[in-house]
């Protein structure tokens, strides 16, 4: 295969995108979830919270299946059967995985060997191991060998390569809230590098133990109180959880199999980066996160003027979202007051690892409809300086977008995306 000198030149497409979570079963209802601002935090009742000072987040339904996903409705039998075989056992973490990519992928055939897969996100199997560790320490003669390898991380990769038939390279990235927005970077590297010419890359689905949603909640990096995190709201006090995973199918751009399937994909992801803020603690940087921002449009050969979205970050802690507003006017100057600002985590909630994946999803349908999505309708923004849309949705032309994602431990990632009407 011939490359080109500059990897950058070559265009990489979306071709599919899925998500399986609380906030809904597939794209379909997940969008129209976000086109209305209805949120799916919800007043947790005493049963369904994970420890009892976690009042509101958007948590699975204890009765949730993956069967009624999008995903799983759609594929083929044997696709459908080979599932029910490699999830047997699986956690409802790994089964809302494996139904958000079956949806991404869909019907695309892609040779094996040229299928890549990065699965975003890290101790994934952090509550089936402390249950474990619980039944361990209750009966020290039990242990569960297949623990052995379902606790690693690298389950979830080989679980996902396994049902998608990536033979290609596959691996785990692992960059706290960062994760899904590092893996889709990651994936897009494979494909420019010429490693692959399609790759899954997946915000994988966290679940929390007790012990970590305390120590969340000690740290005031978790919303205990009764009232909705609003994003840019200027007062919260902690994040609101929420639970899904999120998957998206990137392929290198080719006229001849575009028209054979009738359409070149959802969106141009024409660049990205990552970067560390060289910090271990919890602490936001406006700098740091200005700087990622502006390496990811230098990478997407894109200007400042062309931007017409950003899909924040925005978790509605006062801290977080004060820098990346701060940064979001270091960057774009005056300028912002013409780009519109999107904030998805009032509607679905924090997803943790996956957050950074349900930013680029939310930002392929926004550019897909031409709309900004709406922070709900009792919002109030205490950044003058930021172009949202409360209370309803806006119709505006969108052709390129930023979307970011930033995590504890100064990881700092930015996706762009480009409409590829002509």
């Amino acid at each position: 295969m011939s490359h080109l000198s500059d990897p950058r030149e070559q265009r990489v497409h979306i071709t599919g995108i899925g998500y399986s979570g609380a906030a809904g079963n597939g794209i379909v209802q997940l969008a129209q979830r976000l086109r209305d601002g209805d949120s799916a935090l919800r007043h947790l009742s005493l049963e369904e919270r994970p420890i009892p000072a976690l009042q509101v987040g958007a948590l699975l339904a204890r009765d949730w299946n993956w069967r009624a996903s999008e995903g799983a409705k759609t594929v083929a039998a044997q696709v459908l059967e080979k599932a029910e075989k490699l999830l047997r056992g699986a956690d409802a973490a790994l089964r809302a995985d494996a139904a958000a990519l079956l949806e991404a992928k869909g019907g695309a055939h892609i040779a094996p060997e040229r299928l890549g897969l990065v699965v975003g996100g890290s101790n994934l199997a952090h509550l089936m191991l402390c249950d474990e560790m619980a039944r361990f320490g209750r009966n020290p003669a039990f242990a569960n060998p297949r623990i052995g390898f379902h606790a690693l991380d690298t389950h979830v990769a080989a679980t996902l390569a396994a049902l998608a038939e990536a033979r290609g390279p596959v691996m785990n990235v692992a960059a706290a809230a960062a994760s899904g927005a590092v893996a889709a970077v990651a994936a897009l590297d494979l494909i420019r590098a010429g490693r692959c010419d399609a790759c899954l890359a997946v915000g994988a689905m966290q679940r929390l133990s007790p012990m970590d949603w305390h120590a969340l909640a000690a740290l005031g990096a978790l919303n205990v109180a009764s009232e909705m995190p609003v994003p840019f709201g200027g007062s919260g006090n902690g994040f609101a959880p929420g639970e899904g995973a999120t998957c998206i199918l990137l392929e290198r751009a080719d006229p001849t199999r575009h028209q054979q399937r009738g359409s070149a994909g959802l969106a141009e992801l024409a660049g990205g980066a990552f970067i560390s803020g060289a910090d271990p603690l919890p602490h936001p940087c406006r700098q740091d996160e200005s700087r990622v921002m502006a390496l990811a449009l230098a990478d997407a050969g894109i200007e400042l003027g062309q931007v017409d979205l950003i899909t924040a970050h925005a978790t509605g802690t006062a801290k977080g979202d004060e820098a990346e507003a701060g940064a979001l006017a270091d960057l774009f100057g005056t300028a912002l007051e013409q780009v519109w600002v999107a904030a998805p985590k009032a509607v679905t909630g924090h997803c943790l690892g996956a957050s950074g994946m349900v930013g680029l999803v939310a930002s392929v349908l926004m550019l897909g409809e031409n709309r900004v999505y709406p922070l709900p309708k009792s919002s109030a923004s205490q950044f003058a300086t930021l172009r949202l849309a409360i209370g309803g949705a806006v119709d505006a032309p969108l052709r390129c977008a930023v979307s970011n994602a930033f995590g504890f431990g100064g990881f700092n990632a930015c996706l762009v995306l480009r409409t590829l009407a002509p």
